[in-house]
């Protein structure tokens, strides 16, 4: 836990006395997304490293992101010795696809999230089990963000194939069934992902554990 801990602080400290205009970026302090923009990883990858939780990065992703923070050898050294050791066992995880449909999951997300596999394939989606399976509001202690986060993701979804009338047909729906998804759906965010930050509710986790995030991989 300790290693975890340490790789979130050490790149928080890190990318703090970085200053955005150093990269042509207007603001304050160089944020995790413009970060993760010119270190071209993702968002939801480099959130993982950043707190701490993520398990397996490759070199090239630490290499990446030590160029744009800027650390010299022994700092760039030390990173991929601490991200090495910051594993902390099993997390629950699923893949999911441009329309939010779940593509494959472990063990674990099906025991603490949902089980996907109970599910018709047809209606297998996480914009689906959010909105319209009360089961997600007592699952997730900060749902709103979660449900925010699910219609920021079809929103960049839509935007990137704005051709694809399956994805169009499940949004009409999820609009037709749902006020919140209206609601999450107007705010007009753009997100890249469902989100990897949320919290689930203490009845929900094994005996001893503390809120352990769930993963989504896509």
């Amino acid at each position: 836990m300790r290693s975890r801990s340490e790789v979130s602080e050490f790149l928080r400290s890190r990318r703090a006395r970085l200053r955005p205009e150093n990269f042509g970026l207007p603001g304050q302090g160089l944020r995790r997304e413009e970060l993760a923009g010119l270190a071209g990883v993702s968002v939801e990858h480099y959130a993982w490293l950043e707190q701490g939780r993520g398990r397996q990065f490759s070199p090239s992703v630490l290499d990446a992101v030590a160029r744009v923070l800027r650390l010299d050898g022994d700092e760039r050294a030390y990173l991929h010795r601490i991200a090495a050791s910051g594993g902390a066992g099993p997390e629950p995880a699923y893949v999911v696809g441009r329309r939010s449909e779940v593509l494959a999951w472990n063990r674990l997300a099906a025991a603490l999230v949902v089980d996907f596999g109970a599910m018709e394939a047809r209606n297998r989606t996480f914009a689906r089990f959010v909105f319209l399976d009360e089961t997600s509001r007592r699952l997730y202690a900060n749902w709103s963000t979660k449900a925010s986060d699910v219609a920021a993701y079809l929103r960049r979804s839509l935007g990137r194939h704005p051709d694809d009338l399956a994805l169009r047909a499940l949004i009409d729906e999820y609009t037709a069934s749902s006020p919140d998804f209206r609601h999450f759906w107007e705010e007009r965010r753009v997100g890249a992902g469902p989100g990897a930050d949320h919290v689930l509710r203490p009845a929900r986790l094994p005996r001893g554990g503390g809120a352990a995030p769930a993963r989504r991989r896509g």
